[in-house]
């Protein structure tokens, strides 16, 4: 499975913090230009791909069936021919390639970058869970409103304005 995604930058300018947020145009010119680019680059092993949008910034799932023509013209699955280090540097430069019209660019080839342990990337995401609650009522300048309220306990959420 090969997942593609860019910048949160992109989908939400200025909006980066705003998980879940995006511009509705951004994702789908990202996503045509990213399953071009997959029908250009595995045009025999794209078996699906499938846009995501239930998580903080816009994805796309490929599955790629790692499979290879020999000389002899009988189909073999080969994941090292499709996925060795050489071959996924080439997806990503021609990845990055393939979205530059849209302004994205590929990240540093080679970069020396520290990857954060999978422990310590989600101990940094833990924070304490927050809830919008819609209140109707009478309380807000006098008449019924809508008014979002921030609650970071869900059973709180019920009763905010009781």
């Amino acid at each position: 499975m090969i997942v593609l995604s860019t910048s949160p930058s992109y989908f939400r300018p200025g909006r980066e913090h705003i998980g879940g947020a995006y511009e509705p145009d951004k994702v789908k010119a990202w996503a045509v230009a990213s399953l071009a680019w997959a029908k250009r680059r595995c045009p025999d092993q794209l078996a699906s791909a499938v846009l995501h949008l239930d998580e903080q910034t816009p994805h796309l799932h490929l599955l790629v069936v790692p499979r290879v023509k020999s000389a002899a013209g009988v189909w073999k699955l080969n994941s090292k021919a499709l996925f060795d280090r050489e071959r996924l540097r080439e997806l990503q430069t021609g990845y990055g390639e393939a979205l530059a019209p849209l302004g994205i660019r590929r990240g540093e080839p080679g970069s020396k970058a520290k990857h954060s342990e999978v422990t310590q990337f989600y101990g940094a995401c833990r924070v304490p869970k927050v809830y919008w609650s819609v209140c109707p009522c009478h309380r807000h300048h006098g008449r019924q409103s809508n008014r979002m309220a921030l609650v970071s306990d869900w059973s709180r959420a019920t009763s905010i304005h009781r």
